[in-house]
């Protein structure tokens, strides 16, 4: 008797004891059997990329110190009105934490570039296809690497969007060596 193949989505289901699946889980497989798989790849492939634009404006957006014009130019045509309304947040709370502003750039992104998704409840979905790509870990690695790096050099100049890409995409990480 030959077995029929499921669909991944079936797949990766059966893989998981009912019992013991999270109920985050469930409620996300559930949601992603309502998006069209091309969109939902689609819009992940799309976050996986904003994510590289986030990352690679990370430092200049947690900084006290000021963004590089050219850097400036950037943000302000990719995401209008952020620094503005970044300017007044900053000035409403100036002893917030660095990574407090890193996540209002987040969240403006998300709520600008992804709100269909958000307005038809698969956003989670999203979220958490982008975090399984190698390629989210590689951004958020290198990011980490480069900071440091910048820490101990901060005189080192921001590389380009596109040079700051390839680095993080061409990144590796080995675990052993701290």
């Amino acid at each position: 008797m030959r077995r029929s193949r499921q669909p991944l989505r079936d797949h990766l289901q059966g893989q998981f004891d009912e019992a013991e699946m999270r109920e985050d889980h469930r409620r996300l497989i559930k949601v992603m059997r309502r998006v069209n798989s091309r969109a939902l790849r689609q819009t992940v492939d799309r976050y996986v990329e904003w994510e590289v634009f986030a990352n690679w404006a990370r430092t200049a957006i947690e900084a006290d110190s000021h963004m590089p014009a050219w850097m400036k130019r950037e943000v302000k045509q990719r995401c209008p009105g952020f620094l503005e309304t970044e300017a007044i947040a900053r000035a409403g709370n100036p002893a917030e934490e660095p990574p407090c502003r890193f996540g209002r750039f987040v969240k403006w992104i998300e709520g600008h570039e992804f709100a269909e998704a958000q307005k038809r409840g698969w956003f989670d979905v999203v979220r958490y296809e982008a975090h399984l790509r190698p390629r989210h870990a590689r951004v958020v690695d290198y990011w980490h690497d480069w900071e440091a790096e910048r820490t101990r050099h901060p005189s080192a100049k921001y590389p380009s969007l596109e040079q700051r890409r390839r680095s993080a995409d061409s990144f590796t990480f080995d675990p052993g060596e701290s």
